[in-house]
């Protein structure tokens, strides 16, 4: 995607304009805004949404619930759950 981006973007502020001044800035300001957009789509949105559905499920854990740890270690849950619970 960015090899399409790009070149639009320098293509766009080939022509100096006719005060003189710096003429790429606002391609450079879409150019970041784009980024920040990719990075918060494709990298952030999807890491709070997992958070929030990891919590949901700690959140519903009753005693007695048979729980994995990451190492597939078979448990039971005995307390109720909070924040800093962790299986042993």
């Amino acid at each position: 995607m960015l090899n399409i981006v790009l070149p639009l973007l320098q293509a766009g502020s080939g022509a100096a304009p006719a005060g003189g001044g710096m003429g790429g800035g606002s391609s450079m300001l879409i150019f970041l805004l784009l980024m920040i957009l990719i990075f918060y789509f494709f990298m952030i949105r999807p890491q709070q949404k997992k958070q929030k559905k990891i919590e949901e499920a700690r959140n519903s854990l009753q005693r007695g619930d048979k729980v994995r740890s990451p190492a597939m270690c078979a448990s039971r849950w005995t307390k109720p759950p909070s924040p800093s619970t962790r299986l042993s």
